[in-house]
């Protein structure tokens, strides 16, 4: 069969935003194929309809919100997803496509288009949502990232089921022309803990202050967007050796990961392990440490090996102290192997074998 030389893909996701897998996925992608990127709308009502030449092999679709979906959304989303569907389909001109759906909120009448194949892919857990069951159905393959999904029902949807970890991309590699901004950076810094990602509701902000305490006169580097109150953030304010960085590049993100003693998952403690982070296999990258409080049954293999995970804040602050007295290791030999199995373009090459044509 001629090969399928067009992909269309959707995801919440903008277009660009640094260091999500869909990112990862449309580098690797691009590298073969023409893709299409349907940019979900920002607000309403839209003002953006052009059609943008990203790169060479990356168009960019801006969804068309035309119609407000606060007033019957149901009736309103179909209009708007029509209207996305037509200019996708003059894009595309006949041509067969590939359809990569990374979530389960736009274009569910983008069949109308009958693509060749359908993958869905969903990064969280959309379980709550029917259109969630309705993508997973209707896919010729299911992937996922997190055991526990397919636990909840995705074992049952679709037969044709892939579990993929979070992968490893070549922009997390630094190059020895590099290693300056690693120095400038540790020479501002000095020895510290780091933890990256926004810095949301869903975070154990009172384990945070105790880590700070703890690791003085240790610095704790904190990078990523706020999303909270002020007043949550004011006794780790009140620190000196926190710093607050905010946004950093995805792209520089490997320069300040790289110093740290050790790295940072301080999600509330959870029973059921919904949580697959990406930011894990960040730190993972640089085979730094991780101090984590997330149960992810899909990383046992590094658990004591690179991960450390605690049951409770007392169990934390201990792994904080051993780390710090340089009594956990890390297997060099282990991490290595994994990384090197789930590389991106292995990612990708996992999925089109699973693709049955």
């Amino acid at each position: 069969m001629k090969k399928i030389s067009t992909i269309v893909i959707t995801s919440r996701e903008p277009f660009n935003t640094e260091g999500n897998s869909h990112m990862h996925y449309v580098d690797e992608l691009k590298k073969s194929h023409r893709i299409l990127f349907v940019d979900p709308p920002e607000s309403w009502p839209c003002k953006r309809f052009s059609v943008q030449q990203k790169e060479p092999n990356v168009v960019l679709v801006p969804y068309f919100n035309v119609f407000p979906m606060f007033i019957l959304p149901r009736f309103f989303g179909k209009l708007n997803d029509w209207f996305t569907a037509l200019r996708i389909g003059f894009l595309l001109k006949r041509s067969q496509f590939i359809l990569w759906q990374f979530d389960p909120y736009y274009l569910s009448s983008l069949g109308l288009l009958r693509p060749r194949r359908k993958i869905y892919f969903p990064l969280d857990y959309y379980g709550r949502d029917i259109r969630d069951k309705k993508f997973a159905k209707r896919a010729d393959l299911l992937v996922t990232v997190n055991s526990l999904f397919v636990k909840r029902g995705y074992a049952n949807l679709n037969k044709n089921l892939l579990l993929l970890p979070h992968g490893f991309s070549s922009v997390q590699l630094i190059k020895d022309e590099e290693r300056n901004q690693i120095e400038e950076i540790k020479a501002k810094y000095g020895n510290y803990f780091i933890f990256t990602g926004t810095l949301t509701q869903w975070l154990d902000y009172s384990l945070l202050e105790k880590v700070a305490r703890e690791i003085r006169p240790l610095n704790l580097l904190l990078l990523g967007k706020q999303y909270v109150e002020d007043e949550k953030l004011a006794p780790l304010k009140s620190l000196q050796n926190v710093k607050f960085l905010g946004h950093v590049s995805y792209r520089r993100l490997k320069y300040y990961v790289a110093p740290a003693q050790a790295c940072l998952v301080l999600y509330n403690f959870e029973s059921e392990g919904s949580r697959n982070p990406i930011k894990i296999t960040d730190y993972i990258s640089q085979n730094k440490l991780v101090i984590n409080t997330l149960k992810v049954a899909d990383l046992q293999a590094l658990e004591g090996k690179i991960i450390y995970t605690a049951q409770n804040q007392e169990e934390y602050i201990q792994l904080v102290k051993d780390c710090i007295g340089k009594q956990l290791t890390i297997d060099k030999a282990v991490v290595d192997n994994w990384k090197s199995a789930n590389t991106y373009p292995k990612l990708v090459k996992r999925i089109f074998e699973a693709l049955r044509f």
